[in-house]
């Protein structure tokens, strides 16, 4: 089988190709400095899906993808300049930072695929995955109770504004919640590792993340790549 149709390295390949579209129209001062550099790590996402894939042991596997994820980081951290300085709009530079957070959880879930299929490995990148997985599901779960809160205060009181009863409250909610995981994780976190732990609570991320891992494990995709 090969890599291209794994269905996130073809999301992170269309994801570098929206970004080298919009910063190709870019003035040259912008486009050549920190353009670049975005596009560069965009690219290096794909890049690093592709090799894990390729690799033979699970070491080489989840190091790459770490790896991956890492660039995912420094692209998100591309676009929030982008947009300090006023090259991308809020609602465009929103966009594709929820798009590099749904790949991030793509790319966790897709290691964390690999973890299970080698129950024996106990290397240096488990920790990594594990940390990031607990995050997201801890993330999740405390969502769901804030809505659940939410309805019951809509019943109590009719003027009751939910916040997270609108996609856009959710993404609010995420938004906090990866500064303050930022600022508990920073200091502990794994060599080579990054603390933003963020995900994207809209269906289509979540969808697209499980339908990914599923799809993707499921077609043999890493049965294939760890034959010898």
């Amino acid at each position: 089988m090969s890599v291209h149709s794994l269905r996130i390295h073809a999301r992170a390949e269309a994801l570098a190709d929206r970004l080298s579209v919009i910063i190709e129209l870019w003035a040259p001062i912008h486009r050549d400095g920190l353009g670049r550099t975005i596009v560069e790590s965009a690219e290096d996402i794909a890049a690093q899906i592709k090799k894990s894939y390729e690799a033979r042991i699970t070491d080489e596997k989840l190091h790459r993808l770490v790896l991956a994820d890492e660039c995912i980081q420094e692209a998100k951290h591309g676009i929030y300049r982008s947009i300090n300085r006023a090259l991308l709009d809020e609602h465009e530079g929103t966009m594709l930072t929820r798009s590099f957070r749904g790949l991030s959880i793509s790319t966790i879930e897709f290691a964390n695929a690999i973890l299970e299929r080698d129950p024996e490995y106990r290397g240096q990148w488990r920790p990594w995955v594990e940390r990031r997985r607990v995050w997201k599901l801890r993330a999740m779960a405390d969502v769901v109770d804030n809505v659940a809160d939410d309805i019951v205060n809509m019943g109590v009181n009719p003027e009751f504004e939910p916040r997270t009863c609108t996609v856009n409250g959710l993404m609010e909610w995420f938004d906090d919640a990866e500064e303050d995981e930022d600022d508990t994780t920073a200091e502990g976190a794994t060599p080579g590792s990054t603390s933003d732990t963020s995900s994207d609570t809209t269906s289509d991320t979540t969808s697209d993340t499980t339908s990914d891992t599923a799809s993707d494990t499921a077609s043999g995709s890493l049965s294939d790549a760890e034959k010898t």
